[in-house]
């Protein structure tokens, strides 16, 4: 993975609240020795944010350390990231309190132009100033002063910076957006004359255009204006609205379920993503029942993630009965996703009711739904939780369980998370030990993965490249475990059954793994 790749991912999951899949490429670029840029260091930073995580614990994260290492001054790159976070969820004063300490220290360009924003947000054009001459230079700080000022209500003036901007250099698409964005909640003499900067061709601009329109109009209630920035976005720049886009709009409207039947109206296409976005603001009972009654009015099925939202409201109230029901109801209808399950384990873990928990991911395997990253991870938090398990415990718990109910987990992965939820919590040494994977291999993990080719079919070495952080591991799959074994494979076990591997593997050379690095792979 190149650093530029990463910081896309990253940029993406950040822009898209995908705060697990920041984790995931974060922990894949680790793993591949992929130097962080400040770039990737700040879209992660925020996305970690975003998913709930204090400052402090943010900056451990990133940084690799475990609790405890309070830091007076956050690195410019964490701070940035943190900033645009809290800028996100509407709270620009919270974000200077990080920002502007660090830009003393280290004025990165991210962090100053986060700054600009926020002081914009706060109608504070004078510190928005002289913010912005600390780094004149930075293209990225001259496009946040740009719509710093028409946040302030200085619309002629930002539209006078923004032709300046784009003289010297191609137009950008984001400012369009935010200026667009910006124009969509004032009076429409200033939408056209953010239309008046774009140059043709403008397919592009145009799209990034109608996109900033949809966002900013439908905030202020402005339904009409709302739907014809969608359909004039399919009609002049042939670009559909994504669901993602649809989702934030009606989410931020107002009168979200009046904007969803408005846009059906007018053929624009909308999934239960968008609904589901409207479901996680809701705070009561009665708003979450009306939101499903809209979904059926409109005739928008429910998916699994619909479901998951329902599962966790039910967990902030702590009605475990409720969630489990929901559950059954997902099974009941044959609704096919991990996130239901993730959810009720979420609840679980937190109460560190480990059986529980592991009763869950066996009915999501019994249902042909493979774990995610969030299954690892309420396994390991339901052990951390629980408290009464030693580290022997906890991994004689896992292996035998897996054996046991024919589960096709990675135990490697439960304790990889182990590892990391207990340098979080500060917890003693001797689990780290007791979970640490050994790291005096000869063979790199590459060379590991070729060897691997002379024992494991080539999809077995596809799964391994694509899924396991350790290569050093056996790999078996539904169709093995039912009896299936290819001859290469049954050669190399010796006649064991998968039970035996499991907790007898003693007789297997340095070529198959050794006795830490097991893992039952879902094939089905």
């Amino acid at each position: 993975m190149s650093p530029k790749v990463a910081d896309e991912l990253l940029r993406v999951c950040a822009s898209s609240g995908d705060h697990e899949g920041a984790q995931s490429v974060w922990e894949r670029m680790q793993f591949a020795g992929v130097p962080p840029a400040e770039e990737s260091v700040v879209f992660y930073s925020e996305s970690i944010t975003l998913g709930g995580l204090e400052p402090e614990e943010v900056a451990n994260r990133v940084l690799g350390k475990g609790e405890g290492n309070e830091m007076s001054v956050l690195p410019s790159a964490i701070a940035a990231g943190i900033g645009r976070a809290r800028l996100a969820a509407g709270d620009p004063q919270a974000a200077l309190d990080v920002l502007l300490p660090a830009i003393e220290e280290d004025p990165l360009p991210m962090a100053v132009a986060s700054a600009v924003r926020a002081y914009g947000a706060l109608q504070d054009e004078i510190n928005a100033r002289r913010l912005h001459d600390i780094r004149p230079d930075s293209p990225l700080v001259a496009k946040a002063l740009i719509v710093a000022m028409a946040e302030c209500g200085q619309e002629g003036k930002a539209l006078a910076l923004a032709r300046q901007y784009t003289s010297k250099r191609p137009f950008d698409l984001e400012l369009i957006g935010s200026l667009m964005q910006h124009a969509g909640s004032k009076e429409p003499w200033i939408e056209r004359r953010v239309w008046q900067l774009l140059r043709p061709p403008f397919t592009r601009d145009c799209a990034m255009a109608f996109r900033g329109l949809l966002l900013g109009t439908s905030r202020t209630g402005d339904l009409d204006r709302a739907v014809k920035a969608a359909t004039d976005m399919i009609e002049r720049s042939g670009a559909i609205p994504s669901q993602r886009l649809l989702a934030s709009a009606v989410a931020n409207c107002p009168n979200p379920s009046e904007l969803a039947e408005k846009l059906l109206e007018n053929g624009i296409p909308i999934t239960a993503k968008v609904f589901n976005a409207v479901l996680d603001l809701q705070d009561t009972r009665k708003g979450v029942e009306q939101v499903l009654s809209d979904m059926d009015r409109l005739e928008v099925d429910r998916d699994a993630n619909t479901f998951a939202v329902l599962v966790r409201l039910e967990a902030e109230n702590g009605n475990l009965e409720t969630a489990m029901e929901i559950l059954e109801e997902v099974e009941t209808k044959g609704i096919i996703g991990p996130a239901p399950y993730t959810a009720v384990m979420e609840l679980l873990a937190l109460n560190g009711l480990v059986q529980e928990c592991w009763n869950v991911i066996v009915r999501m395997d019994r249902a042909g739904i493979d774990a995610d990253p969030s299954s690892y991870r309420a396994l390991a938090r339901a052990v951390m939780e629980e408290g009464s398990f030693t580290p022997e415990q906890a991994i004689e718990f896992f292996r035998a369980s897996i054996a046991k109910d024919s589960v096709m987990l990675d135990p490697e992965l439960i304790f990889a998370e182990m590892k990391k939820i207990s340098l979080a919590m500060g917890v003693d040494s001797d689990l780290q030990v007791a979970l640490e994977i050994d790291e005096e291999r000869e063979l790199t993990p590459a060379e590991r993965i070729e060897q691997l080719r002379d024992i494991a079919p080539r999809r077995d070495v596809d799964i391994l490249k694509r899924n396991y952080s350790n290569p050093e591991v056996v790999v078996i799959n539904r169709q093995r475990m039912l009896g299936v074994r290819s001859k290469a494979f049954q050669q190399h076990i010796d006649g064991q059954t998968p039970d035996e591997i499991d907790l007898d593997t003693s007789g297997m050379d340095s070529a198959g793994g050794s006795a830490e690095n097991h893992a039952y792979e879902d094939g089905g």
